[in-house]
C-alpha cells in the first residue's frame, strides 16, 4: 500500500511559494559621523549615501559635531563641509580618490 500524500498541508508547497514571493526587508543600521570642529560656525555631512544633499550636523559643548544617518549595508564616500569647505574625516576608514583629483572619506557599513 503506497502513502497517501496531501498536497494542502500546512507548510506545503503553495505555501513555501507564498514565502518566496513575499519582498526581502532591507535592514537599516543607525550611523552616527563625528568630527570635532570647536570654531566652524556650520558643517554638514554630504556623500553617496545621498548624493546632494547635505546633512546638517548638530554641535555639541565639547566642539563636536554630529549627525545620525540610517543606511543600508554598504560602502560610502563622504565629506564634512566645515563653513562650506570641503574637509576629510582624520577619523575615517579610508580615503578615495576621484578622477577630478577630489578626495573623500571612506565609510564602511555592516562590514
Amino acid at each position: 500500500m503506497e502513502p497517501q500524500h496531501s498536497h494542502h498541508a500546512p507548510g506545503g508547497h503553495s505555501e513555501h511559494l507564498q514565502r518566496l514571493r513575499r519582498p526581502v526587508k532591507v535592514s537599516l543600521l543607525s550611523v552616527t559621523l563625528r568630527l570635532h570642529a570647536p570654531h566652524a560656525k556650520s558643517v554638514a555631512a554630504v556623500g553617496s549615501f545621498d548624493p546632494g544633499k547635505p546633512h546638517a550636523m548638530r554641535s555639541t559643548h565639547d566642539g563636536y559635531w554630529h549627525v545620525s544617518l540610517e543606511l543600508k549595508r554598504g560602502r560610502y564616500d563622504y565629506r564634512f563641509l566645515v563653513d562650506g569647505v570641503p574637509t576629510l574625516d582624520p577619523k575615517s576608514f579610508g580615503v578615495v580618490s576621484h578622477p577630478d583629483g577630489s578626495k573623500s572619506s571612506l565609510l564602511e557599513v555592516g562590514y
